[in-house]
């Protein structure tokens, strides 16, 4: 079986990093995410022991006129095999869960005061499939106390795909 074509990624930039390497076409980004107008990104980052993948104050420029309305802190969780994207989902999770639980009752005081949640990007090139929690990892997620929300992201694949021709 031949390597499967790049994909083209909606609202993400054209480039081979972002070629889905997961063949059932579901790929999943996992973020702890915190904002708030009481967000203090520096008094995170030494709370939480963990740089962020991004912060920002409130009204600094994120993009061109558009200053931010609140301050923000975000960390992604990578897997341990350097990927960009996490091709279980509930491993991913597991994984999140994992590394924070020691500030467990830290984000969840920061939950009283501001906007914390985990954000899972959903990368997905198929409308077919989908995932499953078992009990466990929902008893986990909800026992840890902040929201889940996801971010679904479709991109098709290259036209010169002759699997995806056979399944049309």
């Amino acid at each position: 079986m031949g390597r499967a074509a790049p994909i083209t990624f909606i609202g993400r930039p054209k480039d081979d990093r972002y070629e889905l390497k997961n063949p059932y076409g579901h790929e999943f980004s996992i973020s702890l995410t915190i904002r708030g107008e009481q967000v203090d990104p520096a008094a995170v980052t030494t709370l939480l022991g963990t740089k962020p993948t991004r912060a920002w104050v409130k009204g600094e420029q994120l993009r061109p006129r558009h200053p931010a309305k609140s301050a923000g802190w975000v960390f992604t969780l990578h897997p341990p095999e350097n990927d960009r994207e996490w091709a279980d989902l509930s491993d991913g999770l597991t994984h999140a869960l994992e590394q924070f639980e020691a500030h467990r009752a830290d984000i969840q005081g920061l939950a009283k005061k501001c906007d914390v949640c985990w954000v899972v990007g959903h990368f997905q090139s198929t409308f077919n499939g989908g995932w499953m929690f078992s009990p466990e990892l929902l008893r986990k997620l909800a026992e840890f106390g902040i929201d889940i929300g996801f971010d679904n992201y479709f991109h098709h694949e290259h036209s010169g795909n002759e699997a995806s021709k056979e399944h049309s």
